[in-house]
Formats: structure tokens, sequence, C-alpha cells
């Protein structure tokens, strides 16, 4: 399984953490590159971590989704997901969902 991360702040300190057992491959914006290398226990888990810099590129790799951001943020990534024909099938979603 792999696992798409949105979001930085406690969408990576708090989320790698707990999907680290269970997701092959974690991948990242690269945007979030300085923000995890400044925080030392993440960087454990640097192994698993994929960084991207194009959406569209990794949809088709991943099975999870966590979306750790703003709850307009989450709504406009949300649709964006359900429209897409791929295999994901589980989002996280953390926060009041959007409207």
């Amino acid at each position: 399984m792999n696992t798409l991360i949105l979001g930085s702040g406690f969408g990576l300190y708090g989320y790698i953490p707990s999907i680290n057992s269970f997701s092959k491959k974690i991948y990242l914006k690269k945007k979030y590159k300085e923000f995890y290398y400044s925080r030392k226990e993440l960087v454990k888990f640097s192994k698993k971590i994929c960084w991207y810099s194009n959406l569209n590129e990794v949809i088709k790799k991943i099975d999870y989704v966590v979306i750790a951001q703003r709850p307009i943020d989450q709504n406009k990534n949300l649709k964006f997901f359900l429209k897409k024909k791929n295999k994901i099938k589980h989002f996280f979603l953390e926060k009041p969902l959007g409207k």
C-alpha cells in the first residue's frame, strides 16, 4: 500500500509515524521537504518518502490519501480525487469536513 499525504505540519509529524507500519511508500509534495527535514523525529522514515511535484504523476501509484489541510482545501482536493478513475478507496480527513 502507498499513501499520499496532503498538508504539512501535523499532516507530516502526526501521520507519517502512524501510517509507516502499513505503507510501503509515502508520497509528499516537494514543498514540504524543508519542513520534513527540520523535524528530527521524521528523518528515520526517509527510506519510505517519495517526493513529487506533480500530483497527477502519483495518483496511479497511491492507495490511501491523507488530507490534513484547511477545510476549504480539503473540500477542493477531495472533489479532485473523487473525479479521478483510480484505485484510491481510502481517505483520511483531518479536521471538520469542508462544506
